[in-house]
């Protein structure tokens, strides 16, 4: 993109040369490091650069016509796959931890009791119960041919 704002920026230099809106305003001189000796420069007039506001104009025009940005919908991809990250971490976490598991704690609590259980449960799945009786079903239509 660089390179071609670049060749634009060129081609209105010479166009301007060429039109004429560009006259001659003088000369500099400086020392050539090859030839050892003076080398004389036109100087031309500023050039106004008009180009520019219209890629501006075409620039805002575009960007105003865009649903999103794509640095937002990268952000927005990124929530999805953490929630979704997020989702099927609680879902595949047991209901009742492992005794051997390495992320327990060493020792218990003093005050814990025996019967209760204070760790968070995932919410239960929607469709568990389904398919529960969908294999109760097939099991007891297994044992039913035994």
């Amino acid at each position: 993109m660089r390179t071609r704002l670049t060749i634009l920026h060129w081609n209105h230099l010479k166009q301007g040369v060429i039109d004429g809106t560009r006259p001659v305003v003088g000369k500099k001189s400086y020392t050539n490091p090859s030839h050892k000796n003076k080398v004389w420069r036109k100087v031309r007039k500023d050039a106004t650069h008009t180009w520019r506001t219209d890629v501006k104009n075409l620039t805002y025009l575009v960007r105003g016509r865009m649903i999103e940005s794509p640095e937002t919908t990268e952000k927005k991809r990124k929530i999805a796959l953490a929630e979704q990250k997020k989702l099927w971490e609680t879902l595949t976490r047991p209901l009742r931890p492992h005794g051997v598991d390495s992320n327990l704690e060493e020792e218990a609590p003093e005050n814990d009791d025996e019967g209760e259980d204070d760790a968070l449960l995932p919410p239960p799945l929607p469709h568990l119960p389904l398919l529960n009786s969908m294999a109760d079903e097939a099991l007891g239509y297994m044992t039913d041919e035994e």
